[in-house]
């Protein structure tokens, strides 16, 4: 049984590797024909950013090592149809597939050995490792052999530095635009469908006005007086900005991948808003400004996943605290010596018989305590966070049907990384129960002492009877 189990399940491996083999070799195959028809767009220059090595590096960064070879020679008949079909000689097809190979290698062998993974730009440190390797560390390396595939072109040697930055630019826009939507979407499949109507149409919304933006803004730019194209190259940012605030890494790298293909066709057809020279440089300068924008914003919309991640920790872990304190009759609080900011669980709330949604702060909770036992208690709390010294303290609380209950508070201070106090920890007990069991228990000692007195006093009687009846028998 165990041996079909492990052949069954090698066959289901064996097929899934078959399957993202062709896939892989497909989508690499399609990714280069739309690059060459965006390079098409102007005789003049190629593609401003490569697709195909995208797809390459997707499929070894989510693939282990030992499996990398299945994915290069799967797209090596993909990448020598596609370049054979624009007629690129064999040493320069050779060449691109080597550097191409090797910059997907790099990044995805970096970002492993990084221990990066998904989420991929669910905090801040994944997006930084993320934007180093693939954005700076990998194409920058693999640039000085990926110049050469221009110059194997017929380009001049004397060139070489400028070739090096359009090879380096053109993999560094495609790991920025188009890596982070592709990791964000691959990590997602099966794709939900269970979310709002309303998120879905707020996203469609920003995507379009943020497009009309763009193309407002950028159409605008040749046109009007050279002090304003500051001002109009930024007009996008705050949607940019307000699609990440609201989704976080899926609204940063959606909205840079929208900015790029805006930009990427007002620059290609024109009028473009760089025009610093000839198509290269054209292209060029937007590459750089593209490369400027996509970092801070995926580093941004990282910053924002990892704290609204933070921020659902925190709460989940004090609903668990709030019910395991509950459940054994315990309230928790914390007062933030610094800002005066009070936290107490919801059962807190309820020792000191207030609304769940009244606001709460020390004095608030203080002013539920018995007027007899106000004074000694309020001088207790406000010693104990004058001094960060620990507390402990028993006082009364008024209810609002005019019954009393008993509550124990302990506190505990906390102290800084500079040794100075920062809040005050503790907990409220509810000690009526014991109160009373101590007053039933005091009663009893009373009325027991009450009895042993009247059983002295009954012998003591009557040892006096007896002492006094044998005199008197003896006179009468």
């Amino acid at each position: 049984m165990r041996d079909g189990q492990s052949g069954e399940l090698s066959g289901n491996n064996l097929a899934k590797t078959v399957r993202s083999f062709f896939i892989v070799a497909i989508v690499y195959y399609l990714g280069a024909e739309i690059a060459f028809l965006v390079g098409t767009l102007s005789d003049k220059i190629f593609a401003p950013f490569w697709p195909p090595n995208v797809v390459l590096f997707c499929a070894l960064v989510l693939s282990p090592p030992r499996q990398w070879w299945i994915y290069i020679l799967a797209v090596l008949p993909a990448h020598v149809a596609a370049e054979l079909q624009v007629g690129m000689p064999i040493a320069q097809l050779f060449v691109a597939f080597v550097t191409n190979c090797l910059v997907a290698a790099i990044n995805a062998f970096a970002l492993q050995w990084l221990k990066v993974g998904s989420p991929w730009f669910g905090n801040i440190r994944n997006a930084t490792a993320y934007v180093f390797v693939t954005a700076f560390l990998g194409p920058g390396l693999c640039a000085f052999g990926g110049a050469f595939v221009q110059i194997l072109g017929g380009g001049s040697i004397d060139d070489y530095g400028l070739y090096w930055a359009r090879w380096y630019a053109s993999n560094a826009l495609g790991s920025l635009t188009l890596g982070p939507l592709a990791l964000i979407c691959l990590e997602k499949i099966p794709f939900s469908i269970v979310s709002p109507v309303r998120r879905r149409l707020e996203a469609l919304l920003i995507a379009i006005v943020l497009a009309l933006t763009c193309i407002v803004a950028f159409e605008q730019v040749p046109t009007i007086a050279t002090g304003y194209v500051p001002a109009l190259l930024y007009l996008p940012l705050p949607i940019i900005v307000w699609a990440a605030v609201r989704f976080g890494s899926k609204g940063a790298s959606g909205a840079i991948m929208v900015v790029s293909l805006v930009l990427i066709w007002r620059t290609l057809n024109g009028p473009s808003p760089f025009v610093v020279g000839s198509a290269e440089a054209n292209v060029f300068a937007m590459q750089l400004f593209l490369i400027g924008l996509s970092t801070p914003i995926l580093l941004l919309g990282s910053a924002i996943e990892e704290t609204r991640h933070a921020e659902t920790v925190t709460r989940d872990r004090e609903a668990r605290i709030s019910v395991a304190a509950a459940s054994s009759s315990v309230g928790l609080w914390q007062y933030e010596i610094a800002t005066g900011a009070f936290w107490a669980t919801d059962y807190c709330r309820k020792l000191f018989d207030l609304p769940a949604d009244a606001p709460l702060s020390l004095d608030r909770l203080l002013s539920r305590i018995h007027p007899n036992d106000f004074k000694a208690a309020s001088a207790a709390f406000r010693s104990a966070i004058m001094r960060a010294a620990p507390l402990e303290i028993e006082f009364r609380v008024q209810d609002t049907d005019d019954g009393v209950h008993w509550i124990s508070a302990r506190a505990q201070p906390i102290f800084g990384e500079s040794g100075e106090p920062t809040a005050m920890t503790g907990a409220f007990g509810d000690t009526t129960s014991r109160k009373m069991a101590e007053a039933d228990a005091d009663m009893q000692r009373q009325e027991i002492a009450h009895l042993m007195r009247v059983s002295m006093l009954g012998e003591l009687s009557g040892g006096l009877a007896h002492e006094l009846t044998q005199p008197l028998t003896a006179i009468l």
